[in-house]
């Protein structure tokens, strides 16, 4: 695969398209669902070893807009596991700041 097919391949999907799902109506809302995309590829070649190309995508739910009676709303969505790591890790440092602190001050 050239560094050409590469670049083509990661254009068609790094699209609008891709962000937004297929809006899905319920009881009068109408939904449209939205997605953080992120990607990347590339290209090397060497005279010494086969040419080597490669992309990657991660996706990610990121909340969506809310139509109901001409009114747009935007509903973000929370992720919980990320909210709960950063917890922990809050009260990890201060209890690793309050434990110096009280070594420091004997």
């Amino acid at each position: 695969m050239s560094a050409h097919e590469v670049i083509r391949d990661l254009s068609d999907v790094l699209q609008a398209r891709r962000v937004y799902a297929d809006p899905v109506e319920r009881d009068g809302t109408l939904l449209i669902p939205a997605a953080q995309i992120r990607g990347g590829g590339g290209s090397a070649h060497n005279e010494r070893q086969k040419d080597g190309s490669g992309m990657g995508i991660y996706a990610r739910p990121i909340g969506a807009f809310a139509i109901r009676g001409g009114k747009v709303a935007w509903k973000p969505a929370i992720d919980w596991s990320s909210v709960i790591l950063r917890t922990q890790l809050i009260v990890l440092a201060a209890i690793a700041a309050r434990w110096a602190f009280a070594r420091r001050s004997r």
